[in-house]
């Protein structure tokens, strides 16, 4: 798997999904950068004829279409959203030297919908993801993704994964410290909720376990 240089993980943090803007969407852009480094060849005896003059335009558009060739591919090849089991990240190679980087947690996603538009993006299944995310005003657009709806759907189920395992991270918390409790501890503790909750709501929340307890007998 070619990961970004940008990436490190964090303890525990692993891989789920690496997904790239869909080759289809820069297919014609390759095609026409091929049709511009063949022309010349094709056109090769009459630049010749004149001399230094053609020679040098025919060098300048074979080292112009390597270059631009070589420029979307590096765009394809770079950008990139990988799905942690922690987080997402979102890199954008718009150039050379041209990088965008977008991450956030998500515990921090609010909403995630996606969009397929058009015959080709039907067929060929990819199109465009919107990620909202809490204290960004815009939401992140990232567009040409093969298989929109299930990252749509993946990355809702790694939210709630990372939800429910944060909260059964506090309860087992809870769960130690209760049980690291001397006797004193534990009636202070429990003395202290019986104040909170009143004599007949504690008194109820007993008479609720014993009748649950009987219900199961």
């Amino acid at each position: 798997m070619n990961l970004p240089d940008n990436l490190i993980l964090g303890n525990g943090e692993e891989i789920v999904r690496l997904v790239r803007v869909h080759w289809l969407t820069v297919a014609p852009s390759l095609v026409g950068i091929i049709f511009i480094f063949l022309a010349p060849f094709f056109f090769l005896w009459p630049l010749m004829q004149f001399g230094p003059v053609g020679l040098s335009a025919f060098v300048i558009v074979v080292f112009a279409a390597i270059f631009f060739g070589a420029r979307e591919y590096r765009r394809w090849q770079k950008s990139v959203l990988i799905l942690t089991t922690a987080r997402f990240l979102w890199t954008e190679q718009r150039g050379f030297f041209d990088k965008k980087v977008s991450e956030a947690y998500y515990q921090n996603v609010q909403d995630v919908s996606y969009r397929i538009k058009g015959l080709w993006a039907a067929l060929a299944h990819f199109g465009s993801l919107t990620i909202q995310v809490a204290g960004v005003a815009a939401p992140l657009e990232l567009h040409n993704l093969s298989r929109p709806d299930d990252l749509q759907h993946l990355i809702l189920e790694l939210k709630e994964r990372k939800i429910a395992s944060q909260l059964g991270d506090q309860a087992e918390w809870w769960e130690d410290r209760l049980m690291s409790m001397n006797e004193n501890e534990r009636r202070t503790f429990f003395k202290k909720i019986q104040g909170e909750l009143g004599e007949e709501q504690w008194l109820n929340l007993f008479r609720q376990d014993s009748e649950n307890n009987k219900s199961t007998k």
